[in-house]
């Protein structure tokens, strides 16, 4: 089965497991990163409540990373697994100025690292006490940019 919801406000009953779960973030151009949710404090009436459409906050590249291996960590099996993407590019930070400011603000500027290296980096950016790097894999996009599929597994 295949779910699609807003994972800052998760649709699922506590205690709800999944053996594996598959991401593909928004953390490119096309793709808004957004959650449901207000800067302000306000009360809709009962008859606005069928007709109301609700705010929408910027969602950080950061938290959603973090909040997916939060729900990851919570929702899967033991021995379950969690395989998402996530940028990577091996440009330094100068070649792409605009990209670090305005695209991807929290964009992994890893280098070409061997891959003993950028496995540690990759375990370090991406890590939760009940979750195991397992592996990963980078597909190339363009000269500069990739994108790195991880794959974890939840231990306890």
């Amino acid at each position: 089965d295949v779910i699609a919801a807003d994972s800052s406000l998760p649709l699922l009953r506590n205690g709800f497991m999944f053996d594996a779960i598959l991401s593909d973030l928004p953390y490119g151009k096309r793709e808004s990163r957004e959650r449901i949710g207000s800067a302000k404090k306000y009360t809709i009436s009962e008859d606005l409540v069928p007709y109301h459409i609700p705010s929408k906050l910027e969602y950080k590249l950061g938290d959603l990373y973090s909040d997916l291996l939060v729900f990851a960590a919570k929702h899967l099996k033991i021995n379950g697994r969690l395989a998402f993407w996530a940028p990577y590019t091996s440009a330094n930070e100068e070649e792409i100025p605009d990209l670090k400011e305005k695209l991807w603000p929290e964009i992994h500027f890893f280098q070409e690292l061997p891959n003993k290296e950028l496995a540690n980096e990759l375990m370090e950016k991406f890590s939760h006490p009940n979750l195991k790097f397992i592996s990963f894999s980078k597909q190339t996009l363009t000269t500069k940019f990739s994108r790195i599929l991880i794959t974890m597994e939840r231990i306890a």
